[in-house]
């Protein structure tokens, strides 16, 4: 009997660049280091997307095709960015206010697909997870921490 711990997929955001959140333009070019680590899964392809306030800011697709090769445990460093994202005046006075308060919550979402064996015509989600990260606004070093996760196990 296989006695491995359930499938984790842990999101890090580990920088980013390209906006100012306490004074984001009206079109933003950001771009968002993260760090997915696998434990106990194999993911042939992720799809994510780094969102505030519903609004995509930034996105990437990476291919780690770990499945056929057996890897179960490692990490995927990944750039989501976004080029030319319309902000509204609302939610530029929104994170501004974030900002003074202390910190931008923003989340990442997770998409990830197992192609063994690889499907024909459409193409169904392994797992589906949503991590709230924070930016916090600190004068001397921009830091980031990981708040909450949930995770969506497909059937």
């Amino acid at each position: 009997m296989d006695r491995r711990s359930p499938p984790v997929v842990s999101v890090h955001l580990t920088g980013y660049d390209g906006m100012d959140p306490g004074a984001a333009g009206r079109v933003v070019s950001p771009a968002f280091n993260i760090t997915l680590r696998l434990n106990d899964t194999c993911v042939d392809r992720a799809d994510v997307a780094v969102m505030y306030s519903g609004v995509a800011l930034g996105w990437a697709r990476v291919d780690p095709r770990d499945c056929v090769k057996r890897r179960w445990a490692k990490d995927v460093e990944v750039v989501a960015r976004g080029a030319g994202v319309g902000l509204s005046q609302r939610l530029r006075d929104r994170m501004a206010s974030d900002w003074r308060s202390g910190a931008v919550e923003l989340d990442v979402d997770v998409t990830t697909y197992k192609e063994d064996p690889p499907s024909t015509d459409t193409e169904f989600p392994q797992d589906m997870i949503v991590k709230k990260v924070r930016i916090f606004n600190e004068k001397e070093e921009q830091a980031t921490t990981d708040a909450s996760s949930q995770m969506f196990w497909s059937a």
